[in-house]
């Protein structure tokens, strides 16, 4: 749903937040959101990860085209909308897998607001 998204793949840039199992944990057994990162790569996108369990990763603001929210652990919720969305280039898409934040807040920056 991602990829579909993005005009030109190849050339897209993609932040995944939450690379473990669940919330708040750090188990990555069983874990499919590498599965999701390989798809990405595998359609040619640039692909960056970050999960305070995990890996962390240094991100920029405005750097991405997408960002999606795989695990929403407590320190995603924790931060501002506007906080979280800093990475995202103008008219991004952001994903939210869980549906755990407000489409309209998302959307009322000027982004585009995807979920499950």
């Amino acid at each position: 749903q991602i990829v579909n998204e993005l005009s030109s793949p190849s050339e897209n840039s993609v932040l995944i937040l939450g690379t473990t199992f669940k919330e708040d944990v750090p188990d990555m057994r069983n874990s499919q959101n590498m599965k999701v990162v390989d798809a990405l790569k595998n359609k040619g996108c640039s692909v960056d990860t970050d999960d305070p369990y995990n890996k962390r990763c240094q991100t920029d603001e405005n750097s991405y085209d997408a960002i999606a929210l795989l695990v929403p652990h407590r320190e995603y919720l924790d931060m501002s909308l506007d906080e979280l969305l800093k990475p995202l280039k103008e008219g991004g898409v952001f994903y939210d897998l869980k549906s755990v934040l407000d489409k309209s807040a998302v959307e009322s920056r000027g982004y585009k607001y995807l979920a499950l």
